[in-house]
């Protein structure tokens, strides 16, 4: 990450938002440059991870990305929650872009750094949803994208997501995904040399 770069963007994001590094470095605790949209424009993500204790022994866990380009405008969330189920191996995304930044690729490429976030980074993992439930093991994501979205639609198709026909949900997989990016294959290569 060049950290020159995001550090310009952020100075410009505090500005705008009229805060300090201290209150910036409280309520964000990772931050992410994200590969060009279709303007050719690196994006600049910032997250701020929550578990909320919503009753005795159970949890919310969720992630809120917050977008930002160049010039330290806003231009698109996306909030990643983890499900509240016994197996606690799936997270749920929701996004937005603003009007004015629609079409340019932005969550197509800020949902390929959450995902990232997620499945190889693991920061979605061994987080508790209740206390007498296993930890987190996230090995799925899906999209609640209504019928009638066709532009979600697409996102979720072009980042790897396919139709659950049981949900009616945009999902994709920990394996999927790891296969899409060639990491997989990868880490599969490294461990067949390994056994040589």
């Amino acid at each position: 990450m060049d950290n020159t770069k995001i550090g310009s963007v952020e100075e410009k994001v505090r500005n705008r938002l009229g805060i300090s590094q201290e209150e910036f470095n409280k309520f964000i605790d990772k931050k992410f440059v994200t590969a060009p949209g279709k303007d050719g424009e690196e994006l600049y993500m910032f997250r701020n991870f929550v578990t909320t204790e919503v009753a005795p022994g159970q949890y919310t866990n969720k992630g809120k990305y917050m977008v930002f380009n160049s010039n330290g405008e806003y231009v698109a969330w996306l909030e990643a929650f983890v499900e509240n189920t016994k197996t606690a191996n799936s997270v749920e995304i929701e996004y937005l872009t603003n009007e004015e930044h629609r079409g340019k690729g932005i969550i197509h490429v800020g949902l390929d750094k959450v995902l990232e976030d997620i499945f190889v980074d693991s920061s979605y993992d061994d987080l508790t949803v209740k206390t007498i439930f296993p930890k987190t093991k996230i090995e799925s994501v899906s999209l609640a994208i209504s019928k009638e979205n066709e532009a979600s639609k697409r996102v979720a198709q072009k980042s790897g997501f396919t139709l659950n026909e049981k949900t009616g949900a945009y999902q994709i997989t920990k394996t999927e995904f790891l296969k899409q990016k060639g990491i997989l294959a990868n880490k599969q290569r490294k461990e067949d040399l390994d056994e040589i």
